[in-house]
Formats: C-alpha cells, sequence, structure tokens
C-alpha cells in the first residue's frame, strides 16, 4: 500500500501556496518502490492535477515512463493496480481530487 498525498489546496494569494499553472496545485506524492526507477530514485516528487488522470499525465510529463507502468495504451488502469480516494477506490481516473484526500496506489502482488 503507497500513499499519494493530495496536499492540501491553498489560495494563490496564500503567500504559502505552492499552486501550479492556473488553477492546478502542486502536491506532493510518496512514490511507491517499484516505481522509484522511474522518478530517478525519489521517495517523493512534486506534481499537480485536479483528477488522478490529470495527476498520472503531469507524472509522465515530468518522469517519462511512470504514466505507462499505471495505465495501459487505452488510457486505463493496468489490471495490477487500483486507486484508492479516501479508503474508496476510485470509479475512474477522472476523479477530482479535493483538499483533503488520501490517494493511494495498491499494487498487486503475485508470484508463488
Amino acid at each position: 500500500m503507497f500513499l499519494l498525498a493530495a496536499g492540501t489546496k491553498k489560495s494563490r494569494s496564500d503567500p504559502t501556496c505552492r499552486c501550479g499553472v492556473g488553477s492546478v496545485l502542486i502536491m506532493q506524492l510518496a512514490i511507491p518502490t517499484p516505481l522509484r526507477k522511474y522518478t530517478n530514485g525519489q521517495r517523493v516528487v512534486e506534481t499537480r492535477g485536479a483528477t488522478l488522470r490529470e495527476m498520472l499525465e503531469a507524472m509522465e510529463r515530468d518522469y517519462p515512463g511512470f504514466r505507462f507502468r499505471v495505465m495501459n495504451e487505452q488510457g486505463q488502469l493496468r489490471e495490477h493496480i487500483k486507486l484508492f480516494i479516501n479508503q474508496r477506490i476510485a470509479s475512474d481516473l477522472d476523479a477530482a481530487i479535493q483538499p483533503q484526500d488520501e490517494v493511494r496506489i495498491i499494487l498487486a502482488i503475485s508470484g508463488g
């Protein structure tokens, strides 16, 4: 189980706001160990997005190869990956990330 901290939304007028372009916020994401090779070994990275899809697309722009490990060529989550928002499975990638949400990536483990 891996936590992606969705961060706290702040007003752009707040001097502590680390806001991105437009109204998209910058957030801190904890990267699951198996995906760290796509973030140059970083455990936590900054990214942005108002939805799960936007967040994954931003990760791909900043860290090529990351999105492909989570999504397939049709833009759907890979079978062995589930995304949760506040302990509930996300119904689709266009689900909005709200101010205090916790987003988690669950990677299936298999073997014999």
